[in-house]
């Protein structure tokens, strides 16, 4: 007889037989409910990520005042599942009218910069009736910046702006909810095969 951390290994014949038959059976339903399971564990995931984490990370955005653009572009990508291994992808993708990526800056901070109006650069526009043609026409340069704060208009021709601190809001929320996500997961899927053999 072996002991290992206090676990007795002596097991009867009928023991094993029966620990056989029980992995005889498991085989058979992961070889049978494969394509099942896949798609069983994609959806769970998704729904799981979506109120763990997506829905916190939001949470945490509205709470340091984050722009609702911000926060409304923040989503679950997509999950992919392979053999044993889940990934998910999470986006935060707002990007300002000049291509300026403001939910990087959020989440990895900014440091102190100037900014300007920026031109627009060219406008396309269709010329003709019977014989139409694509024309470039340069767009004017805007003259000033333009927001609103408190029912109050502002205007800049240019200006410096302090930096934003870096707050990695996604990264860290990803690394708090890692275990939740995992241990949900894993009861979901301990239910789902629990049905299956019944």
């Amino acid at each position: 007889m072996a002991n290992i951390m206090g676990q007795s290994l002596d097991q009867t014949e009928s023991d094993i037989i029966s620990m056989l038959e029980d992995i005889e059976v498991r085989k058979l339903i992961v070889d049978k409910f494969g394509f099942e399971w896949t798609d069983f564990i994609t959806k769970k995931a998704t729904e799981i990520i979506n109120e763990e984490v997506v829905d916190t990370i939001k949470w945490k955005m509205k709470m340091w005042k984050f722009s609702t653009k911000i926060i409304d572009s923040t989503y679950l990508d997509r999950v992919v599942v392979r053999g044993k291994g889940i990934s998910a992808y999470i986006k935060s993708d707002y990007f300002s009218e000049s291509g300026f990526n403001v939910s990087m800056a959020r989440e990895k901070g900014t440091k102190r910069h100037f900014i300007q109006p920026k031109s627009t650069g060219l406008t396309w526009y269709v010329t003709g009736g019977y014989n139409p043609k694509m024309v470039r026409q340069p767009q004017p340069k805007p003259t000033a910046l333009h927001w609103s704060s408190g029912g109050t208009h502002f205007f800049s021709k240019g200006h410096w702006v302090s930096g934003i601190p870096s707050l990695k809001l996604i990264k860290k929320t990803i690394g708090e909810k890692k275990k939740i996500v995992k241990e949900r997961l894993k009861e979901e899927t301990k239910k789902w095969v629990e049905d299956l053999t019944q």
